[in-house]
């Protein structure tokens, strides 16, 4: 299934609401779903560093309040970074 989801084009509209600060339960979303999306393989993950999710995710790497969209957001970037 993720194959299928990067394969439909889903990693550049995903990197774009990472950048989308007015929304941050959407960043929160976008986080976790690359963070998915990473797990799977090599490829995927070339894809994600190549749509520059990255600088992306890194820009959600800020100390945040406990229980709220942006820490949620930072913690799922972080998995995703570590699998980069």
């Amino acid at each position: 299934v993720r194959a299928a989801v990067a394969a439909a084009g889903a990693i550049a509209p995903l990197v774009a609401m990472l950048r989308d600060d007015m929304h941050p339960q959407s960043q929160k979303y976008a986080a976790r779903a690359i963070w998915r999306l990473c797990s799977d393989s090599k490829s995927i993950r070339a894809e994600i560093v190549a749509a520059e999710a990255i600088p992306a995710l890194v820009g959600l790497l800020h100390e945040h309040e406990p229980g709220t969209y942006m820490e949620a957001a930072a913690i799922a970037a972080t998995k995703a970074l570590s699998l980069l």
